[in-house]
């Protein structure tokens, strides 16, 4: 994205000045169907890791239902 702004005379100037980038974040897009886009696109991910510690974990609980001898209903 090309971002336009003051006129520039000399080269000088530009090194004189900082760049402050939050200036130039815009979580919501430029346009309104890109709200959260942001949050949404670059959002934590769950690691591969995490999901086949779950997935054991299930498998461990489903095998040890089907080895259960009598099965007890709360009520």
């Amino acid at each position: 994205m090309l971002v336009i702004g003051d006129r520039i005379n000399e080269e000088s100037q530009i090194n004189a000045s900082a760049l402050n980038i939050d200036d130039y974040i815009w979580p919501h897009g430029l346009t309104p169907p890109l709200k959260h886009v942001r949050k949404r696109r670059f959002r934590k991910r769950v690691s591969r890791r995490a999901i086949e510690v779950v997935e054991e974990q299930v498998e461990e609980l489903l095998g040890k239902d089907e080895a259960a001898d009598d099965i007890q209903t709360g009520a």
